[in-house]
């Protein structure tokens, strides 16, 4: 798979900055700790969670939605996972109406789930949310 984002919707990394820095100014990285970090900085509500419960047994798009449940039922999410990070790769977008489309479709073309134990962020910028999910297990939505 030598072109991962091929069949996926992607954003510039301008649109993915600008959406996370209008909610947390501070971001320096796309990252869990320096989003956390930055939300701590703008003294933003986080709410940190558990993940096991949320992914035991349950699909990567029922995850998703779980995740975005507070989201607009049309709105634009942008989606960093490891992958956006590879040379030549992006931040991910799609709207959470066509939420199992993304999920098959990001399986297809990466070979993994969107939740797949590593870090992934998602960032809400019409909701002004962003959901941290880290790879040591825990969710952190920051309004």
């Amino acid at each position: 798979m030598d072109e991962p984002n091929s069949n996926l919707e992607t954003t510039s990394w301008e649109a993915a900055w600008q959406a996370a820095r209008t909610l947390l100014p501070a971001t320096t990285h796309m990252t869990p700790g320096s989003l956390l970090a930055a939300a701590e900085k703008a003294g933003k509500l986080v709410h940190v969670t558990s993940a096991r419960d949320m992914v035991a047994d349950a699909t990567d798009s029922t995850v998703l939605r779980k995740l975005l449940a507070d989201a607009k039922p049309d709105e634009a999410v942008i989606v960093v996972t490891d992958r956006s990070f590879l040379r030549g790769g992006a931040p991910f977008v799609f709207r959470t109406s066509r939420c199992e489309a993304f999920a098959d479709a990001y399986l297809q073309a990466i070979g993994e789930v969107v939740i797949s134990g590593a870090d992934v962020v998602l960032v809400c910028p019409e909701s002004k949310f962003v959901v941290l999910y880290h790879h040591e297990g825990h969710v952190a939505v920051i309004r």
